[in-house]
């Protein structure tokens, strides 16, 4: 991560500016929470706030606060640091943001007086005195982030082992190290050992490596069983790259993980791996991200392995893949499942992908509450889900929100009915469907029995075939449903995809929608069952339908004002 740096100033690591030279008013009681002389200015009071004051030296960029990180520019660098050098009271609150991230740990070190480099590496060449270490803890207690993007530069090991015996260890605040090894540094991932520094801080929290390749997994994993055996509370790992049991059977160690995010590159994974991951007590988070050319590998002894506390998973890689590891897991508290496909040597399989919906119904039914299955190619025609695929998921009876796209779903108003009888999603408010066939896709009727069926419902997305009605039958399906209370409020309609189904297989083109009758009888529909609907959409590419629906939308205004023109009426005769 590039953070800017002055054109006119030195780096932050090398201005060391004391604060005990600064020169400022005395305050007399610095402890504003106690008694104080009423001498006392209300200027002094206020210089004693050092968290307020940063707060307020924040606003030099209000933009760079983004998740508790901070990345400044040159301009707000220098207003920080001239802040730093106006007066003591100053200095801590205006330091403690300039030095809050830093990209290597050299800088800090440097302030030492005998950290110097001898032929291209830098060592202690003196004895290390108590102010001279005070001075050091000035500063690098400012620092929480450390952003590690590679250096040339190389520390002699006895300086580092020197170092790490410093008590109370050298970055105390340090709360997030993240590491991204170059192509640059592979020859000399020694350079990394001033990692073990950072290691030992009790506040540390996030790790995260990327870029990992077969000759950097060594230093990752014995960093790793470093970290895992020291004070710190680390709740958060990140691992990117060609990663195999080597680091990945350390995850166990961390037993006060919460979040694991995983990307194999080119690697086979081992249902061990995800054995490790189930055996941490804590976990609530987990991702795992496969390429196209990662394998897993299900050879597992037992039947499935349990999550007795994972509330979030996440998946992506190839469907084939994707489906073993859900099928080899079991999450009785798990939430929220987010599933992205990606093809397998090219091709995506309907028979994993319905695999897969099948084991997301069953993994957690009775805590489910988000569901995404997403597709990388979009609203693709190339993959049709048949007809009751969805069905496994009418068991997940807490289920809030669920998205499903990448692929063509078979659908049909009685199908509806089927998942939604006996109020197995009565907790819906979200419902996000893709392309549906013409002939085999929901009628207005559906958007109905959904309405009726999932009271809490207000974002529905999903293909009409309008072809399915005219004016007549729509007059009596809105006469015969009769007003039911619902939330519904946004409703977008996919224009419904050619089927294959005229003779010789030829695709038979839907015709366009631009009937007027029609739009009289969807507008007075929607207007009657839907109340509340404010958001009204029609995806299709025709100008034609475009305009038609426009016409639809218009009149849906007008007869619900002629509504409330006609009951303010009665209500005032």
């Amino acid at each position: 991560m590039d953070v800017a740096k002055p054109d006119n100033l030195k780096d932050p690591g090398t201005l060391c500016v004391y604060p005990a030279h600064i020169e400022t008013t005395s305050v007399d009681s610095p402890n504003i929470a106690g008694s104080y002389s009423s001498n006392q200015s209300a200027k002094e009071l206020v210089l004693a706030n050092s968290d307020l004051l940063s707060i307020c030296f924040s606003y030099f960029d209000p933009d760079a606060f983004f998740k508790d990180i901070w990345e400044i520019g040159t301009t707000t660098r220098r207003r920080l640091l001239a802040t730093a050098l106006t007066c003591k009271a100053f200095f801590d609150p205006a330091m403690g943001l300039l030095w809050r991230m830093m990209e290597s740990i050299i800088p800090v070190l440097k302030i030492l007086p005998t950290f110097a480099k001898m032929n291209d590496t830098y060592t202690i060449n003196g004895p290390v005195t108590p102010s001279q270490l005070h001075r050091l803890r000035q500063y690098a207690k400012n620092i929480r982030y450390l952003y590690l993007c590679g250096s040339q530069d190389s520390i002699a090991g006895h300086a580092l082992l020197r170092l790490s015996h410093i008590n109370p260890p050298i970055f105390p605040a340090v709360v997030t190290v993240l590491v991204s090894i170059p192509t640059l540094i592979l020859r000399n991932v020694e350079n990394l050992n001033c990692l073990f520094l950072a290691g030992s801080s009790p506040s540390l929290q996030t790790l995260s490596f990327t870029d990992v390749t077969y000759s950097t997994e060594d230093f990752i994993a014995s960093f790793l069983s470093f970290a895992s055996g020291g004070v710190a509370k680390i709740e958060n790992l990140t691992l990117r790259g060609r990663l195999s049991d080597n680091s990945l059977g350390l995850l166990c160690e961390f037993n006060k993980l919460k979040t694991i995010n995983l990307t194999m590159q080119s690697t086979t994974v081992q249902a061990s791996a995800i054995l490790h991951c189930a055996r941490l007590e804590g976990l609530e988070e987990l991702c795992v991200r496969l390429d196209n050319s990662s394998i897993f590998d299900a050879s597992y002894q037992g039947s499935t392995i349990p999550f007795p506390t994972l509330k979030t998973l996440e998946l992506c890689g190839p469907t084939t893949e994707v489906a073993k590891i859900l099928t080899s897991m079991t999450a009785p508290t798990l939430q929220n499942i987010t599933v992205s496909f990606s093809p397998s040597f090219g091709w995506v399989s309907v028979e994993t992908v319905e695999a897969c919906i099948e084991a997301c119904g069953a993994i957690s039914p009775l805590s489910l509450q988000h569901l995404r299955l997403l597709g990388g190619s979009g609203h693709g025609t190339g993959l049709v889900l048949s007809r009751g695929s969805l069905l496994p998921l009418a068991s997940c009876v807490q289920l809030k929100s669920f998205e499903l796209s990448g692929a063509q779903l078979l659908i049909t108003d009685v199908d509806i009915q089927q998942i939604c009888e006996g109020g197995a999603w009565k907790n819906l408010e979200s419902l996000r469907l893709p392309l549906s066939t013409r002939r085999i896709a929901p009628s207005l009727v559906a958007v109905i029995i959904l309405a009726r069926c999932c009271p809490a419902l207000q974002t529905l997305v999903a293909s009409i075939d309008f072809s399915l009605h005219d004016y007549a039958t729509l007059r009596t399906e809105r006469s015969a449903a009769g007003r039911t209370a619902n939330q519904l409020r946004s409703l977008t309609i996919f224009r419904v995809s050619p089927d294959s189904a005229g003779s010789g297989g030829h695709t038979q083109q839907v015709p366009e929608v631009n009937s007027m009758s029609l739009a009289i009888g969807v507008s007075r529909f929607l207007e009657s069952h839907f109340p509340y609907l404010d958001s009204m959409q029609y995806i299709t590419e025709s100008i034609a339908e475009a305009d038609w629906w426009s016409g639809v939308k218009a009149l849906v205004e007008e007869y619900r004002q002629l509504r409330d023109e006609v009951k303010g009426g009665l209500e005032h005769f």
